[in-house]
């Protein structure tokens, strides 16, 4: 009797231990499964990371547990909350603007990117500066956290600014008056619970909607799982940039576009020198035209590049077709027909001579004309390949490639600079522009060198090009 109680005794003992393992197993699977999931998150785009370096008057710093925004203002500010597992940074260019237009920002950064778990981060901010009109807004989850904060710090705060998203309760009748927007194709946000909520919002608050807009629209953070995709009219707002010092508007529909073109935003007082245009029936027409797989995203910023191209003309300005390599300081324009393989070999550069060397622009950058100097500037206009970086340096020569077994520099004659460069340049224009034109022509073949390379594939072609070209040796004259 005594043998069966202990093997009795043993067996629950063993289960015993059986169901604190299972236990600790599951805790432990459910503490690695929480830590995944909390770091997983939308990591800032390459726009973003760029606002991050400030430009246009406004200087980013970090503060206590924010990033701060500061601009020409000194009444206003504002206290943004992200959204929910995104990266703050991505809500850089959103927040440069708005410091650049006098409102100064404090972009939060919050414990797992979860304003959830700090709510009250704004206090960090509000009690550490003394501003006139003290502001607080969100994006999604992160516009939770605001509204909830506003509502209980209505003595300090005089409005809230919501970004797809809403509060989670009834707000109290002497809350400070939101702005909520929204986006019609947001594709995240419960559409059913964003209408029911709307009697949340305290008196005066206005709700505004962005037509084509998706939820993810509102920072620089890639595509957002379950986001709809936005349609053409999407924040189809007007950019104001300087490209080659002539400050340029424009009203890009496409992501693509406006991406590239945020690095150039001007937001300074001088008047626009060129408006371009680019409007349906012409992108359609275009897409006609085009190769297979090419997407209107991809055509409407060589549409762009089209108009500015002519309408810069008179400017002493033109967009030559050409990989833009900086070497030392100066640019080298390598210039040939799509497919001959002029970023290719830009690209044999980078290979055989590293850090001396980077690529401005890759398809679409523009020679300016200035006093006695030619420079070479970045456009928003890249041909598809992402490269265009928003520099200026001093032209050093124009380089015209061949496909060639073997590599060889040599100097063509004026007649055949001007023949090569036309076609590389606008020459659909008017006839009072093409006289501009070629006034242009004229005053460039003063400036700058020019030459022809023969070249195969091989990294020796970037040798050879070199000693030709940066070293002016071994060169055939014509």
């Amino acid at each position: 009797m005594q043998q069966k109680t202990a093997v009795r005794q043993r067996r629950r003992g063993g289960r015993k231990k059986i169901i604190l393992i299972t236990i600790a197993a599951f805790l432990a699977l459910c503490i690695g499964a929480s830590a995944i999931y909390l770091n997983i998150h939308y990591s800032a785009g390459e726009a973003a990371m760029q606002a991050m370096q400030g430009g246009d008057g406004v200087t980013v710093s970090e503060t206590d547990g924010a990033f701060f925004f500061d601009g020409k203002g000194t009444d206003a500010a504002l206290v943004f909350y992200p959204g929910g597992k995104v990266d703050s940074e991505a809500y850089a260019p959103l927040m440069k603007r708005l410091a650049a237009g006098g409102v100064d920002c404090f972009l939060l950064r919050l414990p797992f990117r979860l304003a959830v778990l700090d709510m009250n981060a704004a206090d960090r901010v509000v009690s550490g500066y003394d501003y006139k009109y003290l502001l607080v807004g969100g994006h999604s989850l992160g516009g939770v956290a605001a509204a909830s904060y506003s509502d209980s710090h209505a003595d300090k705060i005089c409005g809230s600014v919501l970004l797809a998203s809403y509060p989670s309760g009834k707000m109290s009748e002497n809350a400070p008056p939101v702005l909520s927007v929204y986006g019609t194709r947001d594709g995240v946000m419960d559409p059913d619970k964003f209408r029911e909520a709307q009697p949340y919002l305290p008196p005066f608050s206005v709700t505004e909607q962005i037509s084509g807009g998706n939820h993810a629209g509102f920072g620089d953070y890639g595509a957002q799982d379950g986001a709809a995709v936005a349609v053409a009219d999407v924040g189809r707002y007007k950019m104001r940039l300087l490209i080659a010092d002539l400050v340029t508007e424009l009203e890009p529909r496409y992501e693509n576009t406006k991406r590239l073109a945020e690095p150039f935003r001007y937001e300074g007082d001088r008047p626009t020198d060129i408006r371009l245009t680019v409007t349906d029936a012409y992108l359609e027409s275009l897409m006609r035209r085009a190769a297979p797989n090419t997407t209107e995203e991809l055509m409407e910023n060589f549409a762009f590049s089209c108009d500015f191209n002519r309408k810069a003309i008179p400017f002493q300005t033109m967009l030559v077709h050409s990989s833009a390599l900086v070497y030392d300081g100066g640019a080298y324009l390598f210039s040939a027909d799509s497919g001959v393989g002029k970023s290719t070999h830009t690209r044999l550069w980078l290979q055989a001579f590293g850090d001396r060397v980077h690529i401005l622009n890759d398809d679409k950058p523009v020679v300016r004309l200035s006093g006695s100097t030619a420079l070479c500037c970045g456009t928003p206009f890249d041909g598809g390949s992402g490269i265009a970086k928003n520099e200026t340096v001093p032209l050093q020569a124009i380089v015209f490639v061949e496909r060639g077994e073997k590599n060889a520099v040599r100097v063509p004659s004026s007649t055949e600079v001007l023949q090569k460069i036309y076609f590389q340049t606008a020459h659909m224009v008017s006839a009072a522009t093409a006289s501009r034109m070629l006034e242009n022509f004229e005053r460039l073949l003063a400036m700058s060198k020019f030459y022809v390379l023969t070249c195969n594939t091989d990294i020796s072609a970037a040798y050879t090009a070199f000693d030709g070209i940066i070293n002016d040796t071994g060169v055939k004259k014509q």
